[in-house]
């Protein structure tokens, strides 16, 4: 009875262990954050610089440690010092090895990287057994396997900053056209250009537009949208008014340099289109704007550089 409730215990422990694990990299993250924005953070690194982070982070991973370890011998884990030592090691080489194979994971499977390794160094300072090791290796093998599995920062990076523009991602659908590169530098809004089948993409979405490509950019209206005077697209007062005239029911003509520019309006956004001046630039542009339909960040965050 006695062995029954002492194994009950171990593995008690090593659930808090993994608690206080998982919580350590939010402890840093906080630790980090209070340095930096106050004079402590001065005193380590007058500079303020990026040659701070280095020195912050070391004291900030000092002292999540310290935390750790004062958290580890108030739920009664022993020997706390070990764990804590060992926890931490075993986060930095697991990490590592799983960067190696997945560059960029997301930050918020760090937890579980570090909860992970906490509880199989409790696990494991108490004595070594057959059921503890199996334990051990799915613990170890849950960050690198969810890693891999799920999308990593930048990609989640970036479905937050599409999310974050608060407009319909209205995508066009258009045969004998593969959508190209995507840039959120129009904000509050996106650019996208369609490319021909069989054309390579541009290099980046920020270059101009090739002959042949469209070149797609869909915002919100700003205030200063009032056709014919002025359809342009910006928010700002730069550049001057872009004078247009009604080709149809929420739908402009601009003039811009030697490119046939159109613009409509869907609701709360403006799809602003270029394109090749031609005779059948009109109705190449109405079946651009027809064929838009609201895409998902995830959808979209792929083409995103």
């Amino acid at each position: 009875m006695s062995e029954v409730i002492t194994r009950s215990a171990g593995w008690g422990r090593a659930l808090l262990a993994g608690v206080v694990g998982a919580v350590l990299p939010l402890v840093l993250v906080g630790a980090f954050r209070l340095l930096a924005e106050s004079g402590a953070g001065a005193f380590i690194c007058p500079t303020g610089g990026l040659e701070c982070v280095l020195p912050l982070g070391l004291v900030a991973g000092a002292g999540s440690a310290g935390l750790g370890w004062v958290a580890l011998l108030l739920v009664r884990v022993r020997p706390a010092w070990l764990v804590t030592l060992a926890g931490i090691g075993l986060t930095f080489v697991l990490g590592w090895s799983t960067r190696l194979l997945v560059p960029d994971p997301a930050w918020w499977l760090t937890s579980l990287l570090a909860g992970a390794c906490f509880a199989v160094a409790a696990l494991c300072t108490r004595g070594v057994s057959r059921g503890r090791v199996v334990v051990a290796v799915v613990l170890l093998g849950a960050y690198p396997v969810a890693a891999a599995a799920t999308p990593g920062q930048q990609e989640l990076d970036r479905r937050d900053a599409l999310a974050e523009l608060g407009i319909p991602l209205v995508v066009a659908d258009l045969p004998g056209y593969r959508l190209g590169p995507v840039s959120l530098y129009s904000g509050p809004g996106l650019t996208y250009h369609l490319v021909p089948d069989g054309s390579a993409d541009p290099a980046t979405p920020y270059q101009a537009r090739r002959p042949g490509d469209i070149e797609v950019m869909v915002t919100s209206v700003p205030a200063r949208f009032t056709p014919p005077a002025d359809c342009s697209n910006f928010s700002y007062p730069e550049p001057p008014p872009q004078p247009c005239e009604p080709i149809g029911a929420q739908a402009w003509r601009r003039t811009l340099g030697g490119e046939a520019s159109y613009v409509a309006r869907d609701g709360r956004v403006l799809i602003s289109v270029r394109l090749d001046a031609s005779d059948s630039a009109q109705t190449l542009f109405r079946q651009v704007v027809a064929s838009g339909r609201p895409r998902s960040a995830g959808e979209l965050a792929g083409r995103v550089p």
